[in-house]
């Protein structure tokens, strides 16, 4: 599917690999030639002499076009080695683009080489295209540093569906049911919820849905619960392509992890159901694997206990069950069902009822997400169950592990249970020190894969925030998770001018109202933005123009174009800032303009972008001149977002705002190499006199230690680029924010608040697994929103040695150093001298000792009443040699 991918070939003698070729703007420097191969054959070698940082393709590449066509929904797996001399950071892109029509890069990534050593790399990614790539498709390498890449064995090639398989995968080796507790006598261990209803790409039900019965019960202690009330229905709310709030009215239990099972072979789920009232309509199925496709069969249940039961065959080796009342298909607002005993098992009739194993154990904690206040005790429940006709002895180990993935503690339950007997323990582990932890355990010196994440957050002092989402998390459960971790903003697309008159003179807020009183009853702060220009009806946009979307009701194309006519922008702009007075004061004009919104493509430039500001500013400040104007351009660390900032600040945009606000997706760019950028941006406001605050709007690190997938999903989302690990994700983000704010930052949005589904686990959505589980991120944020609360101010950057940075804050009487190692070869202690001062880790756990390393990891060093100077005299840093 590449030619020539071990660059052995060069027919016309000219020193460079046939079929291979550099792009890149004409004022910069590189060249590509054979090199010396990883097994003594030819390699690529591009060496990158000048670079010029001023437009979009200012950049080193190396690529071929027209290789083979890749079809939609095929598994493909793009490898080969690599290696590198002089490339500062290390950090290549890559991708795979259809280059016929404008469509979502088949891969989008990026990859780091290491910077110690110049030793070949083996890499692979595997990805599955959302759209047919042509015969114009191509692949491309490219970095932004001088230096030298070299690639080798380069091979794209189609790839079994089942060479991808599920990371969470239920082992029930030589069990009948293939159900881990499967009478919720192990409590909720294993359980969780999702729905059929449509809600679209942009997260989904991430969250149980029902509750422990122990008094109606089929057998046991226990059944499981879901009620469904007018009150209760649970509701998806996004802002994103359209606004929308869906009543979930069927909710299905299933099971976590993947069962593995023979394909094509049959399956049998049964289950003892009761209802409130005869007659719910009751789901049975699975869902398939990989496809996410449903099967599923409807019962009407009865308001005794009675088994019920569907034979499937699953067209995938992997699938999870799912059993549950939908009120839709009886047109009814409330109902009741009760589920105990539930069996998925080979063969295609339901045999007697037996669990999976012999014996069963559960742990969880009374807390969303197993996520605790630094005031609260940590206390956590343990299920135990002997399945068997036996006594038998337990040794269950519960081990309790920190953000550096190291055992703090272990707790040890000892017991001897009788045939057929549960028990619920409670550990009271205590109070714990700020920061991140895991639990696992082991059975009678089996480990269980499947961990659960926990996080205690530390005290947050101010009632203001930094940090923001971007797009508000669809469940309330999870805003509210957002809220005491100091994520405190939620950036709107609620006001979209389509949503709210979709037909001229007929406004409508209900729908927008609901979005923005969500995130209000949550206590949370909005950023609104005015995302696009016009709506269908207004747009300048040619009346010919071809539907480019699939969603008609949203052509986003037709809507970035500027309004045909101005009093209608106007009206639509005064309407809203009037409607959301004493709610909303902060107005973003448009996202990312001369892209999203008026795109240079069809022909805008910053001075239409000026132009539009400046009447969105005066109407809305018109209404309250209190209300906050923010404009800006997204790419933060290239060239042509300072272009584009002097255009709009030489037409005296400064005048009409409060705020500049910038997007940057680092992927895997270490966050230091974005202070020039910043900086530049700075530079140019004070040449106007001025330097107004900066906000970024949009922002992200990503890693998961869990991916949903192996290998993960590489589906052309470069900004989604994942980290090594979460531990690494945590530091950048920490290392990004404390740099932005001591360069005039004062608020971060992450995107996004797409929420995870039920066994689909994404990383986009940053801080939580599903359930509302913490990532590690979440406990570095909320460390660094404590020690570094919305109220300090940067002092000064502190030069101490090369390699090591140093920001200092301060606020009230306290002074806090903010430090961390960004030498790879180099390593660093800290020595606290004396006097009254303390540190914390990443987490805002407090360090022992007054000799500290200092690693790629941020330490905060806190003092009181004392000076900076003071505080410089009493530490000091020393290089390792």
């Amino acid at each position: 599917m590449v030619r020539n991918g071990n660059f052995e070939q060069d027919d016309d003698n000219n020193g460079i690999p046939d079929f291979w070729q550099t792009k890149g703007s004409r004022e910069i420097v590189q060249e590509l030639e054979i090199g010396m191969g990883q097994n003594g054959g030819h390699c690529a070698q591009l060496t990158a002499i000048k670079f010029i940082n001023g437009r979009s393709d200012s950049h080193f590449m190396i690529c071929q076009s027209n290789i083979s066509p890749l079809t939609k929904n095929k598994l493909y797996k793009l490898s080969f080695f690599a290696k590198q001399s002089g490339i500062i950071a290390g950090i290549i892109s890559i991708a795979i683009r259809n280059t016929s029509h404008n469509t979502k890069d088949s891969l989008n990534t990026m990859f780091r080489l290491p910077v110690e050593n110049d030793k070949w790399q083996m890499y692979s990614f595997m990805f599955e295209p959302k759209y047919d790539c042509s015969s114009k498709a191509v692949l491309q390498y490219w970095f932004r540093q001088p230096g030298i890449l070299y690639i080798d064995d380069v091979v794209l090639e189609e790839v079994p569906s089942n060479s991808r398989i599920p990371n969470d995968i239920v082992s029930c080796e030589k069990c009948k049911n293939l159900i881990l507790n499967s009478g919720f006598e192990c409590g909720v261990e294993r359980w969780g919820s999702t729905t059929l209803t449509s809600l679209g790409s942009y997260g989904g039900l991430d969250a149980l849905i029902g509750k422990l019965d122990h008094k109606n019960v089929y057998h046991g202690s226990n059944s499981m619960k879901i009620e469904l009330s007018q009150n209760s229905i649970p509701i998806y709310s996004f802002d994103h392509p359209k606004t929308f709030q869906i009543k979930m009215k069927n909710i299905l239990l299933g099971n976590m992890g993947w069962i593995q099972v023979e394909k094509g072979k049959p399956y049998t789920l049964s289950a003892y159901l009761k209802a409130d009232k005869a007659g719910l309509k009751v789901y049975m199925g699975i869902q398939n694997f990989h496809s996410n496709e449903v099967t599923v069969e409807t019962r009407s249940v009865s308001s005794d206990w009675k088994r019920y039961s569907m034979t499937v065959i699953p067209e995938v080796e992997y699938c999870f069950i799912l059993v549950g009342p939908d009120l839709e298909l009886i047109n009814r607002e409330n109902g009741k069902l009760w589920l105990d005993n539930i069996q998925f098992e080979k063969g295609e009739t339901a045999s007697a009822y037996q669990p999976s194993r012999m014996i069963e154990t559960g742990i969880c904690s009374d807390k969303p997400g197993n996520i605790f206040t630094h005031d609260e005790p940590v206390i956590i429940d343990t299920y135990i169950q002997n399945t068997t006709s036996e006594n038998r002895t337990i040794d269950l180990k519960v081990a309790l592990y920190d953000f550096w993935d190291k055992k703090v503690d272990e707790f040890l339950i000892k017991k001897k249970l009788g045939p057929n007997i549960s028990t619920n323990d409670k550990i009271e582990i205590g109070a714990l020190q700020p920061g991140f932890y895991s639990i696992k355990t082991n059975l009678n010196g089996y480990q269980n894969a499947k961990k659960s994440r926990l996080a205690v957050l530390p005290l947050c002092s101010s009632i203001d925030t930094i940090f923001g989402i971007n797009h508000a998390y669809g469940m309330n459960n999870i805003l509210g998770l957002c809220k005491i971790g100091g994520i405190g903003w939620c950036r709107t697309w609620a006001l979209k001018w389509q949503d709210i008159e979709p037909v001229k003179n007929q406004k409508d807020f209900s729908v927008s109202d609901k979005e923005v009183n969500r995130i209000l009853s949550e206590k949370m702060s909005i950023l609104g933005l005015i995302p696009l220009p016009s709506n269908q009806w207004s747009s300048e946009a040619p009346r010919n123009m071809n539907i480019t979307t699939t969603n008609n009701a949203f052509n986003r194309i037709r809507m970035s174009y500027a309004p045909e006519n101005k009093s209608e922008f106007v009206n639509y702009l005064k309407d809203i800032a009037k409607h959301y007075s004493g709610k909303i004061e902060y107005w973003q004009i448009f996202n990312e303009p001369l892209g999203y919104a008026l795109p240079r493509k069809y022909g805008y430039n910053t001075s239409d972008y000026s132009t539009w500001v400046k009447i969105a500013s005066d109407t809305i400040k018109e209404v309250n001149p209190k209300n906050k104007i923010l404009v800006g351009f997204r790419g933060l660390g290239y060239q042509p977002i300072i272009n584009d900032f002097k255009n709009i600040f030489d037409d005296g945009i400064l005048d009409y705002c409060d705020i500049i606000t910038v997007h940057c997706y680092p992927g895997i760019t270490p966050p230091e190499k974005f202070e020039e950028s910043i900086k530049k941006i700075s530079s140019l406001m004070k040449v106007h006199g001025t330097n107004k605050p900066i906000w970024i709007t949009e922002h992200g690190y990503y890693s998961d230690d869990d991916f949903a997938l192996l290998p993960p999903d590489f589906n052309g989302n470069a900004h989604a680029s994942p980290l090594e690990n979460e531990k690494i994700q945590a530091a950048y983000a920490v290392r990004f924010a404390v740099i932005q704010r001591a360069n005039g930052v004062q608020k971060i949005f992450y995107h996004s608040g797409k929420t995870s589904r039920l066994n689909t686990e994404n990383i986009e959505g940053m801080f939580f697994e599903y359930g509302g589980e913490p990532r590690k991120i979440y406990s570095s944020i909320a460390g660094l929103t404590s020690l570094v609360p919305s109220d300090a101010e940067f002092i000064k950057e502190i030069v101490a040695n090369d390699g090591v940075k140093l920001y200092l804050f301060g606020y009230s009487n306290k002074l806090i150093l903010v430090l961390w190692n960004i030498s790879n070869k180099k390593k660093f202690t800290l020595e606290i001298k004396k006097g009254n001062i303390q540190s914390f880790d990443i987490v805002a756990k407090p360090i022992v000792g007054k000799m500290i390393e200092i690693t790629e990891y941020p330490v905060y060093i806190v003092s009181n009443d004392i000076s900076a100077d003071e505080l410089e005299r009493q530490i000091k840093i020393q290089e390792l040699l």
